[in-house]
């Protein structure tokens, strides 16, 4: 009876242990939740002789989130930044606020992301000239952010569309800026805001679309806008 007895107390505590142990690296990543950055430097040569220049085309994304194609050139640097996922300490690209990401996919970092609102898409699309007769031509950069997400700089060329993709989060406070700087112009302003009710807002359509150009920068809605849907919403300004 005694041996009986001492087995009886022993097995809670032997259960009790095995929960812990199991439990002890998902308590581990939620309380950690740190911010993680991915680098990629295109070291291969552009002045080739025994054939004509190629560029790099990198397309990188996570299961939410497409942060686009990149053209990089010889010794051109390119990042994202996210953080690990509270729950399953998987890293994501997708970006929303609060913890969000690329982010552009934007990096989707929240529990409460993962669970919650629709995709969305913010293209953008260089229309400035670079065959410009009055002055020289000058590359259009981009740096589109959230609050937690870094989508990294764009160097666009005429013609050339980019786009990051996301979910809206649980909280519909998911909100994207970009700085555009062109020459000895530049503007700084929101491209998604999921609480906007000002008339450009994407709040019931998917992909929200932006079109750079000399006098400024035009919005429309929907996948397949027409040219006389875009309204100009924003200004260059002088550096």
């Amino acid at each position: 009876m005694m041996m009986c007895s001492r087995s009886f107390f022993i097995l809670p505590l032997t259960i009790i242990i095995i929960s812990c142990a199991i439990l002890a690296p998902h308590l581990q990543t939620a309380s950690a939740n740190p911010k993680k950055v991915v680098r990629i430097l295109d070291s291969i040569p552009t002045n080739n002789p025994v054939q004509p220049m190629k560029p790099l085309l990198v397309h990188c994304k996570s299961k939410d989130t497409d942060l686009g194609v990149w053209a990089m050139n010889e010794n051109e640097e390119r990042e994202f930044h996210f953080r690990v996922q509270l729950c399953s300490g998987v890293t994501s690209t997708g970006a929303s606020r609060p913890e969000a990401s690329s982010y552009s996919t934007p990096k989707k970092a929240s529990a409460g992301t993962a669970i919650a609102g629709p995709k969305k898409v913010v293209r953008i699309t260089d229309l400035i000239p670079t065959h410009n007769p009055v002055q020289p031509p000058k590359v259009l950069n981009v740096h589109c952010k959230s609050k937690d997400d870094d989508l990294g700089l764009w160097t666009m060329t005429e013609n050339q569309s980019r786009e990051f993709h996301f979910r809206v989060n649980y909280w519909w406070t998911t909100l994207f800026w970009c700085r555009f700087d062109w020459g000895t112009k530049f503007a700084n302003f929101v491209v998604f805001d999921a609480n906007s009710r000002d008339g450009y807002d994407c709040r019931r359509e998917r992909y929200c679309n932006w079109r750079v150009k000399t006098d400024g920068f035009y919005f429309a809605k929907g996948e397949f806008p027409k040219d006389s849907d875009f309204v100009r919403k924003g200004y260059w300004m002088d550096k």
